[in-house]
């Protein structure tokens, strides 16, 4: 890689630290659910067709870790199309906020 704008910009972002879970089926997204409900955090859901996590996915994830959890759900893979149905998403980029509801606090 030359030390060029572009090539050293793309650099930057390859590097950026990421803690979007990616979701690899309905077992995989029950951990994730159960997890924010253990930790009582809302889940950000994002909902797309490319596999590539966003950049700005990547900074939200930093910017608001340990607040929110953010999970990235890839159409491309067939075993994510049952949640792209249970959330109503058709096919096109979706962010999706699911607040936590504070059910488990009171049942206990």
């Amino acid at each position: 890689m030359e030390r060029k704008a572009d090539d050293m910009k793309q650099f930057a972002l390859d590097s950026m630290p990421s803690f979007v879970e990616r979701i690899s089926g309905s077992e995989d997204f029950e951990k994730f659910k159960k997890k924010a409900t253990k930790y009582g955090l809302p889940m950000m859901l994002v909902f797309s067709e490319n596999r590539l996590v966003l950049n700005e996915m990547k900074y939200l994830s930093t910017e608001f870790r340990r607040r929110v959890l953010v999970a990235h759900i890839s159409l491309s893979k067939k075993e994510n199309r049952n949640i792209f149905f249970e959330y109503g998403v058709r096919g096109q980029a979706l962010i999706s906020a699911v607040p936590h509801t504070g059910d488990e606090e009171e049942k206990q």
